[in-house]
């Protein structure tokens, strides 16, 4: 998985270039990136109450 992760997002391969490299299905490249758009709210800061 991290292979999947390094090709997709600190090389910016396209998808079928990381099918390809990687070894694994499409599915599998989707899921993961399902996986990272569905835990982008975890990598964000939250927003700051102004009303003290």
């Amino acid at each position: 998985m991290n292979h999947i992760l390094h090709l997709l997002f600190d090389l910016k391969a396209l998808i079928e270039i990381v099918v390809k490299e990687a070894g694994v299905s499409l599915s599998v490249v989707n899921e993961v990136l399902n996986r990272y758009n569905g835990s982008m709210h975890k990598r964000s800061y939250p927003p700051m109450v102004r009303s003290w």
